[in-house]
C-alpha cells in the first residue's frame, strides 16, 4: 500500500512532532518535551491500532 500525499504529510508533521519533542525536553523544557512525545506515541498507537483492523478502517476518503 502506497502512501498518499495525505499520508506523506502526516507523517512530516509527527516526525516534526517527535523531534519538536525531544528538543524541548533536551533544552530544558521537560513538561512541553513530555506532551509533545506523549501526543506522537498516541497517533503512532492509533495507527498501527487502525492499520491492523483493531478499530476499523476508518472514514473513507472520496477524493
Amino acid at each position: 500500500m502506497a502512501m498518499d500525499s495525505l499520508q506523506t504529510m502526516r507523517w512530516i508533521l509527527v516526525s516534526m512532532t517527535a523531534a519538536a519533542g525531544v528538543v524541548a525536553f533536551a533544552l530544558g523544557y521537560v513538561i512541553p518535551g513530555i506532551i509533545l512525545l506523549f501526543g506522537v506515541s498516541l497517533h503512532v498507537m492509533h495507527w498501527y491500532a487502525h492499520r491492523n483492523g483493531l478499530l476499523g478502517t476508518g472514514p473513507t476518503d472520496t477524493q
